[in-house]
This record gives C-alpha cells, sequence and structure tokens, in this order.
C-alpha cells in the first residue's frame, strides 16, 4: 500500500507543437464547428416557422413538431459552443488524480 501512496504521477499537458499538422486539425475542427453552429441556427429557424404554421393551422401535432426541433437546435447550439469548456472541465477532473 505504500508504494501507490509514494507513486508520482506525472501530469500530462497538451502541447500543440509535438505533431505535426496540429495547427490544420484545428483549423478543421473549427470547420466544423461553424457548420455545426450554421445547421443548429437553420434548425432554429425552420422549427420555429414550423411551430408558427402548426399553431396558426391548428394543428397541434405539427406544432409540437416544431417544439421539439426548437428545443433539440437550442440544446445543440448550447453543446456546440461550450464544447470547449466541457472538455477542458473533463481535462482538468481527470489530471487532478
Amino acid at each position: 500500500m505504500s508504494f501507490l501512496s509514494s507513486t508520482v504521477v506525472n501530469p500530462i499537458s497538451p502541447s500543440q507543437i509535438s505533431i505535426v499538422g496540429v495547427s490544420k486539425l484545428w483549423s478543421l475542427v473549427g470547420g466544423v464547428a461553424d457548420v455545426a453552429l450554421l445547421a443548429s441556427v437553420a434548425g432554429i429557424l425552420l422549427s420555429a416557422a414550423l411551430m408558427a404554421i402548426g399553431h396558426h393551422s391548428g394543428n397541434g401535432q405539427t406544432a409540437d413538431k416544431g417544439r421539439k426541433g426548437l428545443l433539440s437546435a437550442i440544446v445543440a447550439t448550447i453543446i456546440i459552443g461550450g464544447a470547449a469548456a466541457i472538455i477542458n472541465f473533463g481535462f482538468n477532473v481527470g489530471s487532478g488524480f
């Protein structure tokens, strides 16, 4: 048991210099995030339009589908926007051990 308590764990810190092409990967990830945000904005607009059409035509099922789509698009936007913070949080929690 004393072996485990005396073991020193070297923390891992991410380095962008050590791997060739990391800057291009960051550009790719940023581009994917941009496309995902555009898709979620389009989802918000289309779902809001579907909800309004369903409401004004008296079709409750269409309005409910619009509400579900609107909620899904908003949650997707929050997750996409907060992805870096979520990953940093997980990394910081994991590196505390």
